[in-house]
């Protein structure tokens, strides 16, 4: 835009290049004629999609939520299938249900209860500085004085606790396999 100095009144005015002003340009605006300007070389604005909205942590935290909901009430289905529906295992090599015998349905809940415990640890960690500030304060009416959360120190905190999950974990896992019999 250039700037003319316009003659009699001393006041500046911009002016594009087809002589347009600025103040006649937002005048057919407001009124919704189309601008003098305004021809093939100009894009009218789209008005109609509303501007993109942004990812934010509330949204994480709802879509988390729910298909942790999801899964578990899948996990409470399957398991009644497999635990009320199905014979024992021994009496149901010859039944189906949906196509799917026993063990695909029991695999089905392994994979279920996986993904669930795999969002529960994401949902810790999405949230691990509002828990350790719930301790931090429970200690510090207990002790009679503040403790203050460090930030540094509450991830050690949180990735020696599923290091210790982890492990009692595998440790029951080992233990079983020791004790079964055949």
């Amino acid at each position: 835009m250039e700037r003319l100095q316009q003659k009699g009144s001393g006041s500046m005015q911009a002016r594009d290049s087809a002589g347009e002003s600025e103040i006649t340009r937002s005048a057919s605006e407001a009124i919704g004629a189309p601008a003098a300007s305004d021809h093939a070389t100009t894009k009218p604005e789209n008005t109609s999609q509303p501007s993109p909205m942004k990812w934010s942590r509330n949204d994480t935290n709802f879509w988390l939520d729910a298909t942790l909901l999801i899964l578990f009430l899948s996990i409470l289905v399957l398991t009644a299938i497999t635990q009320y529906v199905f014979p024992a295992a021994s009496d149901a090599a010859n039944c189906s249900l949906f196509g799917w015998d026993l063990d695909e349905w029991r695999l089905a809940q392994s994979v279920s209860i996986a993904a669930f415990a795999l969002l529960v640890v994401i949902h810790l960690v999405l949230h691990w500085t509002w828990v350790m500030g719930v301790i931090a304060g429970r200690f510090s009416r207990h002790l009679g004085r503040r403790i203050r959360v460090v930030e540094p120190m509450t991830t050690l905190y949180g990735v020696a606790f599923l290091t210790f999950c982890l492990a009692l974990i595998g440790a029951a896992v080992v233990i079983a396999e020791l004790q079964l019999v055949e």
